[in-house]
């Protein structure tokens, strides 16, 4: 039993792991940076953008800021929304339930036309 559950575990590790590095490498490649986004374009003197950066971790190594996204996904901080500054999980928690209901409602007609 357990030599067929292992590799499927591995695997999905791996997969896991592979997504969550595609993952942060993509927003990573996003056009513009977030400094813009949150401070805007116009002049911001050095100081505040050094402040942001130190703020949020910008200014660590690449692989460093990875393992802290990691640390805080497995923890369940998904951080703060660009929109309304709120928690993203606590966003999350409150359109799920509209989520769940339309999902059920699919399969049920799903079915039924089966």
């Amino acid at each position: 039993m357990i030599r067929a559950i292992a590799p499927r575990l591995v695997t999905a590790l791996a997969g896991l792991f592979a997504l969550t590095v595609v993952t942060f490498v993509m927003i990573r490649l996003l056009p513009g940076s977030i400094e813009d986004v949150l401070l805007g374009t116009e002049e911001v003197s050095p100081e505040v953008r050094a402040a942001f950066r130190a703020k949020y971790g910008l200014d660590d190594p690449i692989v460093k800021q990875y393992v802290l996204w990691i640390g805080n996904v497995a923890q369940g901080d998904l951080g703060d929304s660009i929109r309304s500054g709120n928690s993203v999980a606590s966003e999350l928690r409150s359109k799920m339930a509209p989520s769940l209901w339309l999902a059920s409602l699919a399969v049920l007609l799903s079915f039924l036309a089966a």
